[in-house]
């Protein structure tokens, strides 16, 4: 304290504290489990497909392309304790190929619905048993390879527009690693995971349509069990 026999001017040193980031870990993870928080995601995910049941109708050059489905996009979600749930949206990766004279287009997307339950959640690591409940589309075009074409030719051999929809379930683990940082003074904070599943199908047939036209098939679109993807998370927790 200040008196009459204080000599001036003052000398006054601080003493830095820090909290490190496990200590700030520690801490959110103990006072905030309850607590609601936003996340933003960044998803890819791979999924191997087959088609060969379709090269009778459509020819193998087309189903030969469509043996693939990776996709990445955004999801938005929300947890709450330890339940959470999220909606996404997939972008595929445009396939083009050049057949003879035909140009092959294929293009895929998905929409996700995912549910899961934090079984572990500690301050530097997070493991969720998730449900996902995907919506599958691919939708592939055939065209000349040329800019003018007579319409007599293309009444004859019409271009060729189809839609593939296929549903499926994918029960599997997203392990996540938690990065905090000290700049982050409202407890936001980032993890990298790898998620995997088993999938099956919802939907026996895809549902398949060319235009206005609802097409049937007896065809089916087969699909690998497993599936494997990544992901970018920002948690952003709930003002109180």
């Amino acid at each position: 304290p200040l008196h009459e026999t204080t000599s001036y001017p003052l000398k006054i040193t601080l003493v830095p504290m820090y909290l490190s980031n496990d200590v700030y870990a520690d801490h959110y993870n103990s006072e905030n489990t309850t607590r609601t928080a936003m996340r933003w995601t960044l998803n890819t995910d791979a999924l191997s497909t087959d088609f060969s049941q379709f090269s009778s109708s459509i020819g193998s050059y087309n189903t030969d392309i469509m043996d693939r489905f990776g996709i990445i996009g955004p999801e938005l979600g929300v947890s709450f304790s330890r339940i959470y749930a999220g909606a996404g949206l997939g972008f595929g990766y445009g396939r083009k190929h050049k057949y003879d004279s035909l140009v092959l287009d294929l293009n895929n997307t998905a929409y996700y619905l995912n549910l899961g339950y934090d079984v572990i959640k500690s301050a530097r690591v997070r493991l969720t048993p998730l449900l996902s409940l995907r919506w599958l589309r691919s939708r592939l075009l055939n065209y000349y390879n040329e800019k003018k074409i007579p319409l007599s030719q293309y009444l004859d051999e019409r271009d060729l527009d189809l839609r593939f929809n296929q549903t499926i379930a994918v029960a599997g683990i997203n392990i996540e690693c938690l990065m905090y940082n000290d700049a982050y003074v409202n407890g936001e904070y980032w993890s990298i995971g790898l998620y995997g599943g088993y999938a099956v199908k919802l939907n026996q047939k895809p549902w398949l349509y060319s235009g206005a036209n609802r097409l049937t098939t007896d065809s089916e679109i087969g699909l690998d069990h497993f599936t494997f993807g990544m992901n970018l998370s920002f948690y952003i927790p709930a003002r109180q």
